[in-house]
């Protein structure tokens, strides 16, 4: 049966390295391997999680194991580069040299220099002054020809050649990118690039051929299509329009909208349409603005918005009205509709109380007295006339012959429904998983795989597909890794498994529960302690405040004393100071006796407790004034 319508056609130096997980919630799964390697090693940190490689420090040097305890860089050296890169840099005796992830020594270690970057899979080394970049096997792509730092972006080298006072730019084949020289080179926009010296620009394509003279002022260039450049003006945000040759298109600012690499939305003066790559043109008329939003776009088609004078009786703001424009086409349907959604290969409107369904050509194909919902990612949506909620599917058919009170998508797959004030769960095809007698629906854990419902103020756990996991009982229930639950019930708190046995008994009178829920923190009257998912203790109940930070560490208070723990670091056990404050990502202010410290993520101390203050400087990052007789330095970690 379908809807009823009518048809119409319309460096860190390791001494000194902040060692923290890449993923910090998960940095208590090293736990286990401080457990397995014992006191091998002094210390132990997560050095690249998405890689499963782990820094160790022994006897003051640094070392590399993976996941299994295995050693891999033997604990050698004296420093490592930053993490997540495909080589590894080192440093032994001054000198330096990588490693990759398997532990290979692919550049040995003799040069004075070893740099990596975050985007790009060369790195950059120096010796006696020069440098050379060399690949992620270790071989050398350029002679050792640049005078100091050399930098990689988007795959393209920048340096400075020895004896020249201009860096030049070179391809990731070590081709030599581009032939005019420059103070300073950085990409644009759809792989372009811009060269500039002594203040002024030039545009080179992305193959390193000049397009233009240095004649643009150093500020934000846009390269359009058309051999065309928005050029920021000087007093600010707005742009103005100029050809290859400097020349200024028109006299006023331009809107300058990128949709795709191939098409972009300009308005100027005489100007105001889309251009194509092609140096194409599709002029658009006067009287509405293109949305910026990104959800407001869907291939060719972009919406459109125009605001009108409020209707009577409402407040004095003007409302905004809607259509859509395709900029491949220049087809376009005037803004007018009070809402407008892109979905699969339609457009639906809604206008006074009626949804119009569009083809993207914009001939109309439906019209319906009431609205229709379209849910996003799902092969269907919601038809509301009066008081009365149907499911439809994409082709606007009912789905079911039964009316809803309220339907709603869930993140986690399925649809929320409500009959009589109850919950209930239907699939995506309409077939009802959970009948509609529920207080409360919600997902038990990330995936939505489970979920916690509500009867009579106690909550169980269901599967996505009706059967029950755990009876309702409880006041309080989270899923947690491993399949099991933190619950409460009666005021107390514990965790049990899917199949209802006590992991960690229900004692407890709070638990916290870290975002990840691998760590929970549990009290028993005025004391906290530490557990994992699988119930074990971490910590014993025995403190009076445990809090959980950022980069896995934990702050504890014993006697009123302070201490740290992570997952990253053995050690750093004595409680000794009366103030401790986190400063991610380098380490830590302390205070004894009203002096000040600072120490690094290692638990390493880099100030002694000799300063009357240490003080954050804002908004610089990693700088910090330090006080002490009257007298203020700075200090960066």
């Amino acid at each position: 049966m379908r809807l009823p319508f009518t048809s119409t056609f319309l460096l860190f130096v390791a001494t000194s390295l902040p060692a923290f997980s890449q993923e910090p919630n998960e940095a208590v799964r090293i736990f286990p391997l401080r457990q397995l390697v014992g006191d091998r090693y002094e210390t132990l940190a997560c050095w690249d999680f998405k890689n499963q490689l782990y820094l160790v420090r022994k006897n003051g040097l640094f070392g590399l194991i993976d996941a299994q305890g295995k050693e891999l860089v033997a604990p050698e050296y004296d420093a490592f580069y930053f993490a997540g890169l495909e080589l590894i840099p080192v440093q032994k005796n001054k000198k330096w040299g990588a490693f990759n992830r398997k532990g290979r020594l692919v550049i040995p270690i003799q040069y004075d220099a070893v740099w990596g970057f975050d985007d790009s899979r060369f790195v950059s080394v120096q010796q006696d002054s020069l440098s050379a970049v060399f690949d992620e096997n270790g071989k050398a792509i350029t002679p050792f020809e640049y005078a100091g730092y050399v930098s990689i972006s988007q795959n393209k080298i920048h340096g400075r050649f020895a004896g020249q006072v201009y860096p030049f730019w070179r391809d990731s084949l070590g081709k030599r990118f581009a032939p005019e020289a420059c103070d300073h080179c950085e990409p644009l926009f759809a792989s372009y690039w811009r060269a500039c010296r002594e203040g002024f620009c030039a545009v080179f394509d992305p193959d390193g051929q000049q397009l233009t003279d240095f004649i643009f002022p150093d500020r934000s260039i846009i390269p359009l299509p058309g051999n065309r450049l928005a050029v920021e003006a000087e007093w600010g945000d707005d742009r103005y329009l100029f050809d290859f040759g400097g020349k200024q298109l028109g006299d006023s600012v331009v809107q300058v909208l990128w949709l795709t690499k191939e098409k972009v939305w300009v308005n100027i003066s005489k100007m105001r349409g889309f251009l194509g790559s092609d140096g194409s043109f599709i002029p658009m008329p006067q009287g509405f603005s293109l949305s910026v939003d990104w959800s407001d776009r869907k291939g060719s088609l972009v919406k459109i918005f125009k605001q009108i004078a409020p209707e009577p009786g409402w407040e004095d703001e003007p409302m905004e009205v809607y259509g859509w424009a395709d900029s491949r086409t220049g087809k376009w349907m005037p803004p007018h509709f009070t809402k407008v959604v892109f979905w699969n290969d339609k457009i639906v409107a809604h206008e006074a109380g009626t949804t119009f369904i569009f083809s993207q050509d914009n001939n109309l194909l439906y019209r319906f007295p009431g609205y229709v919902r379209l849910f996003p990612g799902a092969p269907c949506g919601t038809y509301r006339r009066y008081d009365h909620i149907q499911l439809i599917d994409s082709s606007f058919h009912y789905l079911t012959t039964s009316s809803y009170e309220r339907i709603e998508a869930a993140d986690w797959g399925g649809l929320l429904f409500t009959r009589d004030g109850k919950w209930g769960l239907l699939d995506t095809k309409g077939k009802e998983v959970l009948p509609p007698e529920f207080e409360r629906i919600e997902p038990s854990e990330p995936n939505g795989q489970l979920l916690t419902v509500q009867v009579a103020g106690k909550k169980g756990v269901v599967d996505i597909n009706g059967r029950t996991v755990l009876k309702a009982g409880f006041e309080f229930i989270r899923g947690i890794p491993g399949g099991n639950f933190a619950v409460g019930a009666s005021g107390k708190y514990g965790i049990i498994n899917k199949k209802n046995e006590v992991i960690l008994p229900l004692e407890y009178d709070s638990i916290y529960i870290r975002s990840d829920g691998r760590i929970m923190v549990v009290r028993q009257g005025d004391r906290f302690g530490m557990v994992n998912f699988k119930g074990q203790i971490l910590l014993p109940v025995e403190y009076e405040q445990l809090i959980m930070e950022d980069y896995g560490w934990i702050i504890g208070v014993r006697n009123g004393l302070y201490n740290a723990w992570s997952a990253n670091v053995v050690g750093m056990d004595s409680f000794k100071y009366d103030w401790w404050s986190p400063e991610y990502p380098y380490g830590f202010i302390v205070k004894k006796d009203g002096k000040a410290g600072f120490l690094n993520l290692l638990g390493k101390e880099l100030l002694p407790l000799q300063y009357d203050d240490i003080r954050r400087v804002y908004p610089e990052p990693g700088v910090y004034h330090v006080l002490k007789n009257g007298q203020t330095t700075v200090f960066k970690p």
